[in-house]
């Protein structure tokens, strides 16, 4: 269970980020490049090829944008995703709950995903 210290930053980032002026700016900057993206990348997609990414570090498309605030964290117990969005949350050192195959030889059968 995590401590009350999530809690408390996340009241922070509710009071002194999330309305803020700069924040709503930069939030609508990053749904603009993402909505750009987004069209090129529906226009290039019979050009790409299967294994090519499309996704950025700013999250997944569905994600709702980051505004002024980011967590940067190294623990790996996916406790920030309780209190905070995705776009928000930065993991240095990966994640407990997203798997990865690292098989060296042969095709993975789950190439990564959330625990089962």
């Amino acid at each position: 269970k995590p401590h009350e210290g999530f809690r408390i930053l996340q009241t922070w980032k509710q009071e002194l980020v999330d309305t803020s002026p700069l924040s709503q700016i930069l939030r609508s900057q990053v749904l603009a490049k993402a909505k750009e993206r987004s069209q090129r990348q529906s226009t290039n997609s019979v050009e790409q090829s299967p294994d090519q990414p499309t996704s950025s570090a700013d999250g997944a498309l569905g994600d709702p944008a980051p505004g002024g605030f980011f967590v940067f964290t190294s623990n790996i117990d996916g406790h920030f995703f309780d209190y905070f969005q995705a776009c928000e949350v930065r993991e240095c050192h990966g994640s407990l709950e997203v798997w990865q195959c690292g098989a060296s030889r042969g095709p993975c059968v789950r190439p990564r995903g959330e625990l089962p």
